[in-house]
């Protein structure tokens, strides 16, 4: 069995999040609850009135398969158990761990198993994961559901010291849908039908790693836009 180790920045995504929304709102965004239907492509420019917006950046995830008529846009379901990390149970951990099962590490073959890792969150919590179920919607499962239970196990297999935790030591499953898309392929472009619509969607399980170089590239290729379009009014003038 081969193993490394590194020094990296971890993020600790629910702390991320609620700061990207302070600095989104520090910046003067206004954030809006509303519910759309159909192709943006239809609507766009009843969008961009009721809105008062000049473009419209589709960042709905799975719902890009309504809003886009995307049909390669697939969920990936995970799941994650959630326990304590006080140092009760086990001594306290501070670093993350992962590995790759289909490494032959263990003994397995099932296709929903393919990697675990440990997560610590917070002061006292750890993350417990993962799974990766394609073209399942159904967030409805716990810790009796086969492959959840087949992952706890591994982990234990994995780290030793979690075998300390039985299952009323886990507080929590945790069960989301990854927003994937066939081919693993992002799709970063304009909407070939609305010259007002860029999409940016299909991240899968890497949203956090790929956000910042594709709100970089979204930002970049609206500005280009915005430009081209004044310069276009300018010279009809």
């Amino acid at each position: 069995m081969d193993a490394y180790q590194h020094m990296a920045p971890m993020v600790d995504t629910v702390v991320f999040m609620q700061w990207l929304y302070t600095q989104c709102k520090a910046k003067g965004c206004r954030f809006v609850y509303d519910y759309i239907q159909g192709l943006l492509s239809d609507q766009a420019e009843d969008l961009k009135n009721k809105y008062k917006a000049q473009v419209i950046i589709n960042c709905s995830g799975l719902n890009a398969k309504e809003l886009a008529g995307d049909n390669d846009v697939y969920p990936s379901r995970g799941a994650i158990l959630k326990v304590r990390n006080d140092g009760s149970l086990m001594p306290k951990l501070n670093h993350s761990m992962s590995v790759s099962i289909t490494d032959k590490i263990f003994d397995s073959e099932q296709a929903d198993q393919d990697f675990i890792y440990i997560l610590p969150r917070n002061d006292d919590k750890l993350w417990l994961g993962g799974l990766v179920q394609p073209n399942q919607w159904d967030q409805n499962i716990n810790l009796q559901y086969p492959p959840v239970r087949r992952m706890f196990e591994k982990l234990k297999e994995f780290f030793p010291p979690l075998r300390n935790y039985g299952d009323d030591d886990v507080e929590e499953v945790l069960v989301g849908l990854r927003p994937g898309r066939k081919g693993g392929n992002i799709r970063l472009e304009w909407d070939p039908v609305s010259s007002s619509v860029l999409h940016n969607y299909g991240h899968g399980g890497a949203g956090v790693t790929l956000s910042w170089g594709c709100a970089k590239e979204v930002g970049a290729m609206v500005d280009h836009a915005l430009k081209r379009h004044k310069l276009i009014y300018m010279s009809r003038l």
